[in-house]
């Protein structure tokens, strides 16, 4: 016995498929292939169901021809093609509704006046009901929330922001891009200099670098500034980059020590101060002079118009003291953060001095004292208070002072900070000693892999020739790197404009891409392809910064070079509009069936588009330009409006 079973796993590759020579007779379930992809069976040419057994009941004989077709699969959801299972239902729910709505109604298809009407629309009914089920079975894809404007294609929203849960940007070709916010900035004093620290994400990959720039004026304008280009996978070197600032912080007053005296009745003490203004809640530190009493932080638990009252040990009987008010304690990290260390801003906006009789400045100081204790992520104390300085500030200056203390903490975890001033408040007549906390910072320990993106450090000098606004208009122009196909190896990254390489780019990469392996792509045709595009000049220019599936990015990638991504077998190919060489037959009498022969003619109407008007991001000015495309004569009156995204010079465009 000699029979053949043929395995053809692509459809679209006929020639590639595996032959075998069947000796002994076998039913066709024992030779299908094995797996859950979608496979029809032809024995001697007709189909071989698998409903009711068929293929455990149908058996190969001498002679027979068997051939398992495995069918495509996929589509929809990242490919852009439909699904296969969708419309072979929906094909048979057509072809099936019509006997279905005979069966129904018992009506025949030849049936005419009220009959047919009946049939027509049980017909429609069946037609409309297998749709929906269908549709339920294959929903479409949902699209995403809205993305934000775009930094880069949207002239009132260039800038550095934190564009929390976007994407992070992929670009290829040169662009002037914007780059993100890629961790909280933060200030800090040094030498009463006011230094302000950014941290930038560029995109994913890596970029060359052409020019970085502030506004418009180059970078190496601003002495001021001092940045730093990190490589996928490098470190920040220029500063600590883990750093939370507090929002709670910002700019309250220090108050200065006021005087009192005391009392005590069991674990209630009695606070005598003229006309305090306190309230319920309040934290003060209460330094008693005299009488025995523990000094502390204590919380207000009454209060009337000369007196107020707190809680504490009975230690004590009257004396003198000292009231101190507390400012906090105010979170330094949100739950699930660790600090190892904490930094706290100090600032005296009318300088720090004291005024003699005869007019001149003398050095004055101010003390103060800053304590920090560890919560847990609820909030709750987890130890006790610890005392992070008791230490002073001098200056002898009319002008603003600015300073910044840090203390590493021999237990990282969360905390919270508390402060007051320790000296009383001097005449603003003769002296200039107020006091500010002007911030409070913690910094985390830093991540160990911020993943394949190129990062831009900068630590900028608050000056005149620096505004807060430009400090937020960073612009780099680079151009990415991607590697290139020299037809046996792809190169290592370099700086690349080509339309090919962005594709296979696109479509390689396992983290903005769906990670095809070579075997998926049509090099060859990239090939071909590349080396017209290099010789008409087309290039792709262009940034995504918005939510976009990887189907739609690429077809965005190929249409710059006039071309269209499809998948055809598995593998990922690209077909150019362009002249192509057609078959050419002749047709006469002696070929052409009777009364099968006619043509139509379509001639221009008053609606028919006689140019083409297209907009394109210029390179030169980098804002949006509009180009007009016509054939000789056209009197250029009926437009038609198309977006050259990733075209970024007129003669492409045109």
């Amino acid at each position: 016995m000699r029979a053949a079973v043929v395995y053809a796993d692509n459809p679209f590759a006929p020639s590639q498929r595996r032959e075998r020579v069947l000796r002994r007779p076998a039913k066709v379930s024992r030779l299908a292939p094995r797996g859950n992809r979608p496979v029809v069976a032809l024995l001697n040419g007709k189909p071989v169901l698998r409903a009711h057994r068929g293929w455990q009941r149908t058996p190969v004989r001498n002679g027979d021809h068997l051939m398992f077709v495995t069918l495509p699969r996929g589509g929809g959801g990242g490919n852009g093609g439909s699904n296969p299972l969708q419309v072979v239902l929906t094909m048979a729910l057509f072809a099936f509704a019509g006997p279905l709505a005979a069966g129904i109604t018992g009506i025949g298809a030849g049936a005419t006046g009220v009959q047919a009407l009946i049939l027509a629309g049980t017909k429609i009914g069946i037609q409309l009901a297998g749709s929906a089920m269908i549709n339920a079975m294959f929903p479409p894809p949902k699209s995403g929330t809205g993305p934000t404007a775009s930094p880069t294609y949207n002239l009132q929203a260039q800038g550095n922001v934190a564009r929390i849960e976007q994407p992070i940007p992929v670009q290829y070709g040169r662009v002037l891009a914007y780059p993100d916010l890629a961790a909280q900035p933060y200030v800090e004093f040094v030498g009463q200099e006011q230094f302000l620290y950014q941290l930038l994400c560029l995109g994913c990959g890596e970029y060359d670098i052409d020019e970085i720039r502030i506004a418009d004026t180059p970078i190496s304008a601003f002495e001021e500034i001092t940045y730093e280009v990190v490589a996928p996978g490098g470190d920040v070197t220029l500063f600590p980059t883990a750093v939370v600032s507090s929002l709670e912080v910002s700019g309250q007053e220090l108050l200065g020590r006021k005087s009192g005296t005391w009392t005590r009745s069991s674990t209630t003490i009695t606070v005598t101060q003229t006309a305090h203004g306190y309230a319920v809640g309040m934290s003060k530190y209460l330094d008693f002079t005299t009488g025995g009493a523990t000094s502390d932080v204590y919380t207000i638990t009454g209060v009337a118009t000369d007196t107020f009252t707190v809680t504490a040990p009975a230690v004590g009987t009257s004396g003198a003291c000292y009231v101190h008010a507390v400012l906090g304690a105010f979170t330094a990290t949100a739950p699930g953060e660790d600090a190892h260390k904490l930094a706290i801003d100090m600032v005296l906006p009318s300088g720090l001095y004291y005024r003699n009789g005869s007019g001149e400045l003398e050095s004055l100081s101010v003390e103060f004292v800053a304590q920090a204790q560890e919560i847990d992520d609820l909030g709750a104390a987890v130890g006790s208070w610890l005392t992070l300085e008791s230490g002073s500030i001098t200056g002898r200056s009319v002008t603003p002072q600015r300073e910044s203390r840090s203390y590493d903490l021999v237990t990282p975890g969360r905390y919270r900070v508390r402060m007051w001033r320790v000296d009383p408040s001097s005449d603003p007549a003769t002296c200039g000693d107020m006091l500010l906390w002007g911030g409070l910072r913690s910094y985390l320990a830093e991540p160990e892999d911020r993943g394949p993106v190129t990062l831009i450090a900068l630590r900028m000098r608050a000056t005149n020739n620096l505004s807060q606004q430009a400090s937020r208009r960073i612009g780099v122009i680079a151009t990415r790197k991607i590697p290139v196909w020299n037809g046996t190896t792809w190169s290592a990254p370099v700086a690349s404009q080509s339309i090919a390489w962005a594709i296979a780019d696109s479509a390689r990469n396992t983290d903005y891409g769906p990670g095809l392996p070579d075997t998926q792509l049509d090099l060859a045709s990239l090939m071909a392809l590349d080396a017209i595009w290099q010789a008409r000049g087309d290039t792709f220019n262009a940034r995504f910064d918005s939510a976009l599936s990887w189907w739609d990015a690429v077809q965005k990638i190929a249409a710059a070079g006039r071309a269209q991504c499809f998948m055809q077998g598995g593998v990922l190919r690209v077909v150019r509009d362009g002249p192509q060489t057609v078959p050419v037959a002749l047709f006469s009498m002696r070929n052409i069936n009777a009364g099968s022969f006619s043509i139509d003619y379509l001639g221009a109407s008053e609606t028919t588009t006689n140019c083409v008007t297209a907009t394109y991001w210029d390179a030169t000015t980098w804002a949006p330009q509009r180009v007009t495309g016509a054939v000789p004569g056209s009197d250029l009156t009926k437009p038609a409006k198309m977006d050259l995204f990733g075209v970024d010079n007129r003669p492409q465009a045109l």
